[in-house]
């Protein structure tokens, strides 16, 4: 695992690597407690993400099936929540 914190943004090299940066910025607030990478039904670890910080609520959506999955209790909130698509900032270079 390595990820490069040396610029505006983090970059890991593995989707693991979310782990460390979940522990990271839950330092000062609610704490992570566990990290598993998630999985479709179909297989595919790859997703897009649509979330709502204010609301606490996201959102994935499996490249592969399209079947849609809320992260947590995330669909307690949707119906109130103002969802933005969110995108990794490496592919968008």
């Amino acid at each position: 695992m390595t990820i490069d914190t040396s610029g505006q943004w983090w970059v890991g090299s593995e989707p693991n690597d979310i782990a460390v940066y979940l522990a990271a910025y839950s330092e000062d607030g609610y704490k992570t407690e566990e990290f598993r990478l998630a999985r479709c039904n179909c297989g595919s670890v790859e997703f897009l993400l649509e979330a709502d910080d204010d609301e606490g609520a996201a959102r994935r959506t499996c490249v592969e099936c399209a079947a849609e999955h809320f992260i947590c209790d995330s669909g307690e909130y949707w119906k109130d929540a103002k969802p933005e698509k969110w995108f990794c900032i490496e592919w968008q270079q």
